[in-house]
């Protein structure tokens, strides 16, 4: 929770997303705060093949990772939290972005890379 109130933008990949989507807007439970703070949450979810995000919030990337991460920066400052997703992950790294983000220790992949 504390890394949750401490985030202002989720960034996901699609496949991430996905599995997120199937879950957090329809969430009951134990942690009406944390299911809250998720559907709330800004996000920014980059995909090449989605045209709309079914959640509270959430919004299609349309730049890339590097030039969205850079218009964020300056709002959100340390707020940028990435979420799962290897395809992304491996771009964070590739573009030397990794220092931009904090990250959330998960990964989903089915072998792209």
């Amino acid at each position: 929770m504390e890394t949750l109130r401490a985030t202002d933008v989720l960034i996901i990949g699609r496949r991430t997303c996905d599995l997120m989507v199937g879950y957090w807007p329809a969430a009951t439970g134990n942690a009406p705060l944390v299911t809250e703070r998720m559907n709330g949450t800004p996000k920014l979810v980059f995909s090449r093949t989605l045209k709309r995000v079914d959640w509270q919030n959430a919004r299609i990337a349309t730049s890339s990772v590097a030039d969205e991460v850079a218009r964020l920066k300056p709002v959100s400052g340390d707020g940028l939290l990435w979420v799962g997703g290897s395809d992304l992950a491996a771009f964070f790294l590739e573009q030397g972005l990794m220092d931009e983000v904090r990250i959330n220790p998960y990964a989903y992949s089915v072998g792209r890379r």
